[in-house]
């Protein structure tokens, strides 16, 4: 049996590799059907669910996915980011936490909490989880971006500036160079924003053309 259940499971994950997300969903539900309790097989429904666009389905195999697994952070994860997508933030919030207990520097569940700290109101909280995830990761562009969207919003140029420069110069990318150029737009600052430009082009010039 044993063996059966490893065969579905490795031939889900293949189907999911080619996405074939149908055949992946049949392959899966076969392993879920010969042991329910099996975690990592409910996170793989989950996702090929996810695939097929059966959100709620979706999150029915992680939610079975973090009952077979307590610490299942995978799972959880995809559950707070159907969470967000749905407007429930106060359970996108409780699950970010409990990744965070699990492991303290997970920055993708950092993320949704500040994510779900923003939709809950509590803008000062959401600042300060971005600006710790930023200050670890600087290549966080999304998560850049919006803490300087909020000090934006605070009327702080200066704080958005420092923010996106950074992260351009300490993990470069054509996105985050871009954003400085557009900021510099914004402010009147043209020589600074055809700088910024031309280094996102000097990074990804295929997309210049």
């Amino acid at each position: 049996m044993e063996w059966r259940k490893n065969k579905y499971i490795t031939s889900g994950k293949q189907y999911m590799k080619d996405k074939k997300y149908a055949d992946a969903k049949i392959q899966l539900m076969r392993a879920v059907a010969m042991d329910p309790h099996w975690s990592e097989a409910q996170f793989q429904l989950g996702l090929a669910s996810a695939g097929t666009k059966e959100f709620p389905r979706a999150y029915r195999a992680f939610q079975n996915a973090v009952v077979a697994d307590s610490k299942n952070i995978k799972a959880m994860q995809e559950m707070a980011t159907l969470e967000l997508i749905n407007r429930r933030y106060e359970d996108a919030k409780a699950n970010a936490d409990k990744i965070l207990g699990i492991d303290p520097n997970n920055s993708r569940a950092q993320e949704t909490l500040a994510y779900a700290l923003a939709g809950l109101g509590d803008l000062s909280g959401s600042e300060g989880e971005l600006e710790t995830l930023v200050e670890h990761d600087p290549g966080q562009v999304a998560a850049s971006l919006n803490l300087a969207r909020l000090k934006l919003r605070e009327q702080d140029k200066a704080g958005a500036e420092k923010i996106l420069l950074n992260g351009a110069t300490k993990a470069p990318s054509a996105a985050s160079w871009t954003l400085l150029g557009n900021l510099y737009l914004l402010e009147a600052r043209p020589a600074d924003a055809e700088e910024a430009y031309k280094k996102a082009i000097a990074l990804e010039p295929k997309n210049s053309k």
